[in-house]
């Protein structure tokens, strides 16, 4: 059946698959290799600027694709997070340096006003909660079963304690102000894994149990219990 191909067309197949091999690799290419290849793309300072530069000039939602290193979507506690996922699947990589690289970039853009100078503070996706997760993570002192924590390295210990000590207070007074709104009166961002109560929740699961922290995860469990009993009308959490 293959004598009635043209000899050229061979020819244009070699060119194609000769400029496309790093394309064509990646197709034949095992899932872990693709996320490799991909990982070490990101933590590629120059590729991931022109990335990110790229999205800034093509996007129709500007104000939401904003490169904020203290984030862990489109920021730089997304790529520690990363790091931290693939140094535990290859500890002799130097994964744990790249972690420690983009931890660094998030912590360094804390403003001179400090943790109370953020547009989103509490936001697991976004603010301090995100970042107070992934550096106990990266510390390995995360709960028994969560990332594959081998015990505390006692790394970033310092700034651990920095964030909870911001944290912890502030995670409960939002918890008591969502069990107290009234009908109608509680937008869905208080609430949700992105930048509410259930943020919080995900993140002081992954901390190892205290008396402090124990007594905040009790004050987001009464709030989204109440919540998911809520019959009110109108219901307390609203959308628009």
């Amino acid at each position: 059946m293959y004598q009635h191909v043209q000899p050229w067309r061979h020819v244009h197949v070699r060119r194609h698959l000769h400029r496309d091999w790093s394309t064509l690799r990646l197709l034949t290419a095992s899932a872990r290799d693709v996320a490799v290849e991909v990982a070490r793309r990101l933590f590629d300072p120059a590729t991931l600027h022109a990335a990110v530069r790229a999205t800034a000039a093509t996007t129709a939602y500007p104000e939401v694709t904003v490169w904020r290193p203290s984030a862990l979507t489109l920021g730089d506690v997304g790529l520690a997070l990363l790091g931290v996922e693939l140094h535990g699947r290859a500890p002799d990589d130097g994964w744990d340096r790249l972690t420690h690289r983009h931890l660094s970039a998030a912590v360094n853009a804390v403003s001179p006003g400090g943790l109370d100078d953020h547009h989103a503070p509490l936001s697991l996706f976004g603010g301090w909660t995100g970042l107070a997760a992934v550096a106990t993570l990266a510390a390995g002192a995360a709960t028994a079963g969560q990332f594959g924590a081998a015990g505390d390295t006692g790394r970033y210990r310092h700034l651990r304690a920095r964030l909870d000590g911001w944290l912890l207070v502030r995670l409960r007074e939002a918890a008591e102000r969502v069990a107290a709104a009234p009908g109608g009166s509680l937008p869905a961002e208080d609430v949700d894994l992105v930048t509410g109560v259930a943020g919080g929740v995900a993140y002081l699961t992954l901390r190892q149990p205290d008396r402090q922290g124990d007594a905040v995860i009790a004050a987001q469990a009464k709030a989204l219990v109440r919540l998911l009993g809520d019959d009110d009308v109108p219901r307390r959490v609203h959308s628009g």
